[in-house]
């Protein structure tokens, strides 16, 4: 499980590109809403494999 542990200082590194459009926030994750999100990571570029759907406006 990945964890902060309580009472210690983290830092973040912006590697010389700051942004100030941006916001960071640190959240607190169940396990399987991590685990949901590492799958997603690792297969976000396998979407050709894969049937989509797609709603347009009928407008």
């Amino acid at each position: 499980m990945a964890a902060l542990l309580e009472g210690q200082q983290y830092g973040l590194s912006a590697q010389d590109k700051i942004n100030s459009n941006k916001s960071l926030v640190f959240v607190k994750l169940t396990d399987s809403a991590l685990r949901s999100i590492e799958e997603y990571v690792k297969n976000k570029g396998d979407t050709i494999s894969r049937p989509t759907i797609q709603f347009q406006n009928s407008n």
